[in-house]
């Protein structure tokens, strides 16, 4: 009989294709999800997880979204918001719990799940480049398999972009979460792949980033530039805190990009103005759902207008389609309400707080985690500033979060019992060297 630990393994691997084979009624569950809720067991092992503040604001967040469903326009909304953040939870907890007890095993669930993400940035890039295969998988009776078939019913919205030939989400529908998923895939892989010493796991990084430019998503080329700055920027900053000499291979880094940015503007000023013309019309559209919800915010300050109570009542530019908030602190006051926003802000800052925190103070196998952890959850948090997603990512996103911090957390905590018990060279013992642990 399966065991929490066998569906989180289940869950995580099959997060990238989901598996849409179990239809319930007008409901298309994936096997990820499903398999991920089913690891509820995990949750005997609580305790791991409770001496985090972010892992508090979560559970805050969850609860008290799930007593707004009093004032809910639509319950069948609000019930499928709160179970599909259900393995965020059974995820982190069993990752964290099996990082104590088995890392090998645990480094080998992380690893599988993002050497799986390699198929999504194939299909984004051949997606890009020939459009015509797209437009014939969209139609196809398989589409129905790695995506939901309500999201693939879209299709015959011409509202929609997802049939735009400039835009590419691979196995998914749309372009910027496609991005925002394999940004973080990118960033979590990358640290990865050095802790546990994978060649493939370093191909796959790059792979993933890459695919980011062949989604067409301006948000996401915007962020992936932010993050290259910003892993430059932590690792100068991480070898001034612990006193080494600056690395000069990183202020190099800084300016042989500066430099190829200017060098490469003449030639692309034509693409860049059409890159920021289109920029600035997104951008216009996002503005006017935001000034929307502001009027609705002085109106309904407290209690939001509960889940649905968005897609009933916005208008936009007298079209028939309602469009969603495309913010994340909007979305959560939208259904639940001012205090849901506060408790989300929560979870960012803790999160973020404590994944620098350990960058900074753990060992090396929790400093390659941390930045996993940071940069992979920074991305997804710029994103969603702009995109439906929320602050836990979609379906494909919230697997590779819950178990990257689920192992950092219990990377922490396992050390901590090292240093409690007076172990020798406690934050270097070979329980904790994966590459000690995987031979």
């Amino acid at each position: 009989m399966l065991g929490s630990k066998q569906f989180a393994f289940l869950s995580g691997l099959t997060s990238t294709l989901q598996l849409h084979v179990i239809p319930l009624g007008g409901i298309y569950p994936s096997l990820s999800l499903v398999s991920g809720c089913a690891a509820a067991g995990s949750l005997r092992y609580l305790r791991e997880l409770l001496k985090y503040p972010w892992f508090w604001f979560s559970c805050a967040l969850f609860a008290f979204q799930a007593v707004s469903l009093l004032w809910a326009y639509s319950h069948r909304m609000g019930l499928r918001v709160l179970i599909y953040q259900i393995p965020f939870f059974t995820l982190s907890l069993a990752m964290a719990h099996l990082t104590r007890e088995n890392p090998t095993s645990a480094f080998r669930l992380l690893r599988w799940t993002l050497v799986a993400t390699s198929v999504q940035a194939v299909l984004v890039i051949v997606f890009r480049v020939l459009p015509q295969i797209k437009l014939a998988y969209l139609g196809s009776a398989i589409a129905d398999l790695f995506e939901s078939a309500n999201r693939i019913a879209d299709v015959g919205n011409v509202e929609q972009s997802i049939l735009d030939g400039s835009k590419s989400a691979g196995i998914t529908t749309y372009a910027n979460p496609a991005a925002a998923w394999l940004g973080l895939a990118a960033m979590a892989s990358w640290y990865v792949a050095r802790l546990v010493k994978s060649h493939v796991l370093k191909y796959v990084a790059a792979l993933d980033f890459l695919a980011v430019f062949f989604t067409g998503s301006k948000a996401g080329i915007l962020t992936a530039g932010v993050m290259v700055a910003v892993t430059i920027g932590i690792e100068m900053l991480q070898q001034i805190v612990d006193r080494r000499k600056l690395d000069i291979r990183y202020p190099m880094a800084i300016c042989l990009a500066l430099g190829l940015a200017g060098l490469s503007v003449p030639l692309l000023v034509e693409h860049i103005g059409n890159f920021l013309s289109d920029s600035s019309y997104t951008l216009s559209t996002r503005q006017e759902l935001w000034w929307f919800a502001e009027d609705e915010f002085r109106a309904h300050p407290i209690f939001g207008l509960g889940f649905g109570g968005w897609e009933h009542i916005v208008p936009i530019q007298g079209r028939e389609m309602h469009m969603p908030p495309h913010n994340a602190f909007i979305i959560l006051w939208a259904q639940s309400g001012l205090i849901a926003s506060l408790l989300g802000l929560g979870f960012v800052v803790t999160v973020l707080w404590w994944s620098a925190g350990r960058i900074f103070q753990g060992n090396w196998s929790e400093q390659l985690i941390a930045k996993a952890v940071f940069t992979g959850y920074l991305w997804v948090f710029i994103q969603a500033q702009g995109e439906n997603f929320g602050l836990f990512g979609e379906e494909h996103m919230r697997p590779i979060l819950a178990l990257a911090m689920g192992m950092l957390a219990g990377l922490a905590s396992k050390r901590a019992e090292e240093l409690r018990a007076k172990v020798p060279d406690a934050p270097y013992s070979a329980t904790l060297d994966p590459a000690a642990s995987l031979r």
